[in-house]
């Protein structure tokens, strides 16, 4: 099952608050063991948008699973799949780089490998 985790979601450096960084909504694992992470940026005027999958088993404290991936210009992109998922809960974390916004919606696909 698809899971869209982030709409329409924006990033606005040079907004009153500089939001440079934001998480998604949090996906529960549901004992499933793996991601495949799906985002759609539909604009990007800062350098770049990194993305990073997060771990927790209580949704307090998180961790990072796995490489960052980043994405320097607008369009899909499809991530490899993250796989030994041992936690209960995974979010994704976006970090915005340079003066500038990005606007985008995410996807995950939880499944068990």
């Amino acid at each position: 099952m698809i899971n869209k985790v982030s709409d329409a979601l924006c990033l606005d450096s040079a907004a009153t608050d500089g939001l440079t960084t934001e998480v998604s909504q949090t996906l529960p694992m549901a004992g499933l063991n793996a991601i495949q992470v799906q985002v759609v940026l539909y604009a990007l005027t800062a350098a770049n948008l990194t993305i990073q999958v997060q771990v927790s088993n209580d949704g307090h404290n998180w961790q990072n699973q796995g490489l960052s991936q980043t994405m320097t210009a607008f369009g899909r992109k499809i991530f490899s799949a993250e796989a030994a998922i041992g936690a209960a809960q995974v979010r994704l974390h976006y970090s915005l780089t340079g003066s500038g916004k990005a606007i985008l919606d995410a996807y995950m696909v939880a499944s068990d490998q």
